[in-house]
């Protein structure tokens, strides 16, 4: 279980196994430490002593996040239960011609490209955007023939072919949503836009939840097999959440904006400083609940009905499976 705290002025404090959250209206709420998976902070919150000592002896990471949802740092220990497998995952990462991870890498491209693609052409479909729906698929086929021949360690042509594709995917989501919301293709630090401010924090709850899996599997969330490591970037946490990015966070935005349950104009503000958009509380709250959702909800797989949520966590155990075999068919992908 992940809490989420919004509210600024809340506080929270630790006594017999217990976290205590006492919010700034007075209510008071009580959780069992030990199921707790991590507390992600969205406000000025202040923690005892005692409880920030429980927190970090039971490995329970705290994220510390602005109301944009960028990370700004996490509290969690140092104390690393399973030195073995941090071993191979460095000698995994510092392998410069290692085929394994290449072809994770490669996986991971294709599956993210898999599934963005599907997700649009059902948008375009309910949208009946035939002509879209043309341009994405012959974008698709085109992609995938790419992939095919790019050659074994080319990881920057793996980057771009994802860049590539990425741009046109963007640029259909311009053409499902409204003209109001001011979109035409993805951008962030800090978003322009309301729906990019939007994605930006579900991306951003998406990669701290891979990220709480990778510390309670005792990985290092910093080495990863695809991205390029850059400052304070997280990058395991960014290569396995890559293909949930659409079926999870894309679809819950879209669904938000169609519905019409949120209001680019009254759910959002505009920072003069850096002209990027935030998100409002309530709004927060709002999309906090619609990823809890959807992340309980079951999807039909080839070992049976599973959850989201069950399906981050076998991606996490399987890259660990993959460090200790050194085989990457042991690697978990799901096509949405």
């Amino acid at each position: 279980m992940e809490l989420y705290l919004t509210k600024h002025g809340t506080k929270v404090s630790a006594k017999n196994g217990k976290l205590y959250i006492k919010l700034p209206t007075g209510e008071r709420k009580t959780y069992p430490i030990n199921t707790i998976d991590a507390l992600i902070i969205f406000s000025r919150a202040s923690f005892s002593g005692y409880a920030i000592r429980k927190l970090m002896s039971l490995n329970i990471p705290v994220f510390f996040t602005t109301s944009t949802g960028k990370l700004l740092g996490t509290l969690q220990t140092y104390n690393i239960k399973n030195l073995p497998l941090r071993e191979k995952q460095y000698n995994f990462y510092l392998s410069l011609f290692n085929e394994t991870k290449f072809r994770l890498a490669k996986y991971t491209i294709k599956t993210k490209i898999t599934n963005s693609y599907r997700m649009m052409r059902r948008w375009l479909r309910n949208k009946k955007l035939q002509e879209n729906i043309t341009e994405i698929e012959e974008s698709y086929k085109n992609i995938l023939y790419k992939l095919e021949r790019i050659k074994i360690h080319d990881y920057d042509g793996l980057r771009g072919v994802e860049g590539y594709f990425a741009s046109r995917y963007f640029s259909n989501i311009a053409d499902l949503v409204p003209r109001t919301w001011n979109f035409y293709q993805r951008n962030k630090h800090p978003p322009k836009d309301p729906l990019n401010a939007l994605l930006s924090f579900g991306y951003t709850l998406l990669f701290q939840r891979m990220y709480t899996y990778i510390i309670i599997k005792n990985l290092d969330p910093y080495f990863g097999f695809l991205h390029k490591i850059k400052y304070s970037n997280a990058t395991l946490a960014s290569d396995l959440m890559e293909e949930f990015r659409s079926p999870i966070i894309d679809s819950i935005t879209l669904e938000l904006i169609n519905k019409h349950k949120v209001n680019p104009k009254l759910d959002f503000t505009k920072d003069e400083d850096s002209q990027g958009y935030k998100m409002s509380r309530e709004l927060i709250k709002k999309y906090i609940l619609l990823f809890n959702k959807k992340l309980a909800s079951h999807y039909q797989t080839k070992e049976g009905e599973l959850s989201y949520e069950d399906i981050l966590r076998k991606k996490v155990n399987s890259f660990a499976k993959v460090l200790k075999n050194k085989q990457n068919n042991l690697y978990y992908f799901i096509i949405r």
